[in-house]
């Protein structure tokens, strides 16, 4: 949403020049001599030109917001993703670790009443 103030400007020009565009094209009066033909389809084609050059810099706006905000979204899910596969794998392995301690150094309820009566 960062870039939504210049997405903004970009659409209100475009429309602006389409309704320009529009009114050139839809009045159909008479020009004065000047104005001839070659004259109208040359300023409406100019016309056309920079409202197709306006949506395409408003494409291309939207287009690198999309992607900034798709790359920040797919780097929280990451993270996300990273740290409970980490805890899950330190749980693995503390649960290996106190199973092989275990095999190691077996201590049952035979040992622990050993060990008090000696005391």
């Amino acid at each position: 949403m960062r870039n939504w103030p210049v997405a903004s400007v970009v659409l209100n020009v475009t429309l602006s020049l389409a309704v320009i565009v529009l009114v050139i094209v839809g009045r159909g009066a008479g020009f004065a001599s000047p104005w001839d033909g070659p004259a109208v389809v040359t300023t409406v084609l100019t016309a056309a030109t920079i409202v197709l050059a306006a949506v395409g810099v408003g494409v291309a706006l939207l287009a690198v917001w999309g992607y900034t905000t798709l790359r920040e979204h797919a780097g929280n899910i990451a993270r996300e993703a990273a740290a409970k596969a980490a805890d899950e794998a330190a749980e693995r392995k503390v649960e290996a670790l106190a199973r092989a301690f275990e095999v190691l150094n077996p201590v049952g309820g035979e040992d622990v009443a050993k060990a008090y009566e000696g005391e």
